[in-house]
């Protein structure tokens, strides 16, 4: 599995209350690209959502320029992921990111592979020259707001709603 970005896992320690020291490996993230369907495939188990992951489909995501899928991983374990898609606009403002899910298996929920996710895609913003990166999240996904929120995103209004059509 031929991996980009690859580098050394990095170990973070914590000292705890009781004094322990905990280390805890850094999460690294890489973007999925053409070349990755068989890391996707094999990384099939983070997709949580999508029991049904099709080889086929895949290949037409990470063939796609548009779209960014982003896997996190913990040493050499897939351990979360994030799917963006870049949206252009009709004024001057550039293209936009719209971030679509972000996901972290149980196992290894706070170990900071959400936000290098997120970290990561906010560079991606930066390299790519994206005017802006939205999510849309329920106030009731307590850990999403949280994240979105200590990441740097903003709620601009407290009234947004959603309406969603089921067409296929």
């Amino acid at each position: 599995m031929e991996l980009q970005n690859r580098r050394p896992v990095e170990v973070c320690i914590f000292v705890t209350d009781e004094g322990r020291r905990d280390m805890t490996p850094s999460p690294r993230v890489a973007r999925m690209a053409e070349r990755d369907v068989d890391a996707v495939l094999s990384a099939s188990h983070v997709f949580t959502d999508h029991p049904d992951l099709d080889e086929s489909a895949v290949q037409a995501l990470l063939g796609d320029s548009r779209a960014y899928l982003m896997i996190g991983y913990v040493e050499d374990d897939p351990a979360g992921f994030a799917l963006a898609y870049a949206l252009p606009r009709i004024d001057a403002r550039g293209a936009m990111l719209y971030l679509h899910e972000v996901d972290v298996l149980p196992g290894f929920r706070r170990m900071g592979v959400a936000t290098a996710l997120m970290d990561a895609l906010l560079g991606i913003c930066g390299e790519a020259g994206f005017s802006e990166m939205f999510v849309i999240s329920n106030q009731s996904n307590q850990a999403a707001m949280r994240l979105y929120e200590s990441t740097g995103g903003e709620r601009p209004a407290a009234d947004d709603v959603v309406f969603v059509y089921e067409t296929g």
